[in-house]
């Protein structure tokens, strides 16, 4: 993303293709470069029901910060700062949160450590001076509700009823990565923050969506009172964007075939 690698989103750095596709739309011009979504196969497995599902609300993610402006790596953390006394109701998956930064001073310090390479040598080494004193409990944390790398996003999706679904970037138009389908294709409610304009692609009726709330306290009451009747409704909505033509633009068979035949046609010109 742009959060990630943000100098390959100038349009400069496509001089050197004859083809090139990108769900930035700031740079499509659709002579050269055209429009792609994140795809996969969205056939819908069976969902769990709400009362299949034992625990409330999950996040999966790698450990990771930016220095972007609209990054959301620590707005998540403001999420799992939230949780840390409420272990028993959210479950954190992914690489790296078995030692992560104490938020926010000692992880707005390493932030800014990342800016550039020399700061980032330097922030490397300061990590292994505090490792080999044994003194990372200065810095360092674990969470309580930290379950390990998964094995199967579905294995851990299926026991829960919400996920925590942020992109790594906020307010940038069709943002929409594979997070949100990897919830709806395993019937879990996302809870979402990223792309302002979700709703273009999206029906809003098949996710929450997080900009609505005040507070975390308040999303967390909220989805503390969603019944099975409700949750119902959702998985419904899901089910049917999933099956529509809507969906198609995000299905991996119709992004394939698009992209073959911008490939196959582009050969033919380079042959004439």
């Amino acid at each position: 993303s742009i959060a990630v690698i943000p100098a390959i989103y100038k349009k400069s750095y496509y001089d050197k293709f004859d083809l090139v596709f990108s769900w930035y739309d700031k740079i499509i011009d659709n002579k050269k470069i055209f429009p792609i979504t994140f795809c996969q196969d969205l056939s819908p497995k069976k969902f769990k029901s709400f009362s299949q599902r034992p625990y409330l609300i999950c996040n999966l993610s790698s450990n990771k910060f930016s220095n972007q402006k609209n990054e959301l790596y620590s707005e998540r953390i403001k999420v799992f700062e939230f949780f840390k006394d409420k272990p028993d109701v959210f479950s954190l998956y992914g690489y790296g949160w078995d030692k992560s930064f104490k938020f926010p001073r000692i992880y707005n310090y390493f932030k800014f450590l990342s800016q550039n390479k020399i700061l980032r040598i330097l922030g490397k080494i300061l990590i292994l001076i505090l490792l080999k004193f044994k003194i990372e409990k200065l810095v360092l944390q674990s969470y309580d509700f930290y379950k390990g790398v998964v094995n199967s996003k579905q294995e851990a999706l299926d026991k829960h009823k919400f996920c925590l679904c942020f992109e790594n970037v906020k307010d940038i138009d069709f943002y929409i990565t594979e997070k949100i389908f990897d919830c709806f294709i395993n019937g879990i409610i996302p809870i979402y923050l990223g792309s302002n304009n979700i709703h273009h692609k999206i029906p809003s009726n098949t996710f929450i969506d997080y900009r609505k709330f005040k507070n975390i306290n308040e999303m967390f009451e909220f989805i503390s009172k969603i019944d099975e009747k409700t949750y119902k409704l959702y998985q419904n909505n899901i089910y049917k964007f999933l099956v529509s033509d809507n969906s198609r633009e995000f299905q991996s068979k119709h992004v394939s075939e698009m992209v073959f035949k911008k490939i196959i046609r582009i050969y033919k010109s380079k042959k004439k």
